[in-house]
């Protein structure tokens, strides 16, 4: 949930309690009015709702990983691609008018990037072909980080949203059906 000041997760612990972690928000849109732009404000919103949703994640997933028995931090790729994506989103908000060094456009990009190769090694590792659209997706994103460290960090951030966003749109265009059909094929069995 995330409130005007503050963020917070909640995650059933394996006794069975449940565990509330609350984090400040600090927005760069309340220190800078410019921001505020329609258009600027909506991807300056994203960034930071997918920076706390990935913290967020992050959270559970340290939970999920003691109830398995495991100690630590879970050591996945898709968590590594989302706290390195976070660290990123960190580095571009306080400097959107300057271009990006070289190790944060790499966290930026390369944190989703990590993220769809992992997305797709798993479907690799389960289903046996990989996902097709995730790796290009990768490949373009790994490919945006030398100029990513030319542009301001704003469009980098926008270009880095726009690839996700396409890749979305296209997955939710292409399977389409095939969501159809789990949705409506679990229920009818279910009242069968």
């Amino acid at each position: 949930m995330r409130g005007p000041s503050a963020w917070s997760v909640a995650v059933r612990k394996p006794d069975g309690v449940i565990a509330e972690v609350n984090r400040p928000v600090t927005s760069i849109l309340l220190r800078h009015r410019w921001l505020r732009v329609p258009i600027i404000r909506g991807i300056i919103a994203l960034g930071e709702s997918l920076s706390i949703g990935f913290r967020a994640l992050a959270i559970s997933a340290n939970y999920a990983a003691q109830e398995e028995g495991e100690d630590g931090e879970v050591e996945t790729e898709l968590t590594r691609g989302q706290l390195i994506f976070a660290f990123g989103i960190k580095q571009v908000l306080p400097h959107l008018d300057d271009s990006l060094p070289w190790l944060q456009a790499s966290a930026l990009c390369g944190g989703v990037a990590l993220y769809l190769l992992a997305l797709s090694a798993f479907k690799r590792r389960n289903v046996g072909s990989f996902n097709y659209p995730r790796l290009v997706a990768a490949a373009v994103l790994l490919a945006f980080v030398p100029l990513a460290t030319r542009l301001p960090a704003l469009a980098s951030l926008a270009v880095v949203a726009g690839v996700s966003c396409v890749l979305i749109a296209y997955e939710v265009r292409r399977y389409a059906e095939a969501r159809d059909r789990i949705r409506h094929g679990s229920s009818d069995r279910a009242l069968a």
